[in-house]
């Protein structure tokens, strides 16, 4: 947010990697003076991983700091947008996206984000998934302690409850198999629609504000409203209020 808002409990975005904590220190001092104090913390995970999370403010504001660091090594940019989660990786002046939740990624590497633990709060975004190309039984192999529901679909899976869209990604990565995650945001209504692609390419379809890190989709098969991209994707309708 750039309204000086920040949430110690709920991380925003990060800038991480092999990083020696006084570099991140002075890096958190050159953010806006309103997200000093509360609205950041740096924090060190395993093998000289470390991380500068931050509690408030876009995830852009760490843009040119994670550049000026990628010149000494490997510096990852996360961004913890509830629709559309982002982990850039630059490397000198090359950069690429990472298909891996931000939450995930920092703990593979020892660190837990506040509002990102196992027990994590409620969050108004409701999330499912479509899987093409794999059943429910290869899924709940696949994640033998999901939280999540599988169930067997058109087009092969349907995904839902907890963290349904992320494993829906997730099986697009490790499987090379087409995936849309679908979030709804119960309290603005926010609808968007991630199509995963099994080469890489992912693009957006969303009713509401755009976001920077994806391509926009004009509509998924032709439909633009909820109704109609549920119906077109054979999700049933009372799985969103």
């Amino acid at each position: 947010m750039s309204d000086g808002k920040i949430w110690p409990g709920d991380t925003q975005w990060a800038i991480a990697g092999k990083i020696a904590v006084p570099v991140l220190e002075e890096i958190g001092r050159r953010l806006p003076e309103w997200l000093h104090g509360d609205g950041q913390r740096v924090v060190t995970g395993e093998d000289g991983f470390a991380a500068l999370l931050v509690f408030g403010g876009p995830a852009d504001l760490g843009e040119d700091l994670a550049a000026e660091l990628a010149t000494h090594g490997t510096v990852y940019r996360l961004d913890f947008d509830d629709e559309a989660p982002l982990v850039k990786q630059f490397t000198g002046a090359r950069t690429r996206h990472l298909r891996v939740y931000p939450s995930v990624f920092l703990r593979k590497h020892g660190i837990i984000a506040p509002g990102y633990e196992l027990s994590s709060r409620p969050t108004p975004v409701i999330t499912l998934g479509v899987v093409e190309g794999i059943t429910p039984e290869e899924a709940r192999r696949a994640y033998p302690k999901a939280l999540a529901q599988f169930a067997a679909h058109p087009r092969g899976l349907l995904v839902t409850g907890h963290a349904a869209s992320g494993i829906a990604v997730d099986l697009t990565i490790r499987r090379k198999l087409r995936s849309f995650a679908i979030y709804f945001n119960t309290e603005d209504q926010g609808f968007a629609c991630v199509v995963s692609e099994p080469d890489g390419q992912d693009a957006r379809f969303a009713i509401g504000a755009p976001n920077p890190n994806y391509p926009p989709l004009d509509s998924i098969f032709g439909e633009t409203t909820v109704d109609g991209i549920l119906r077109v994707l054979e999700i049933p309708r009372e799985l969103l209020p």
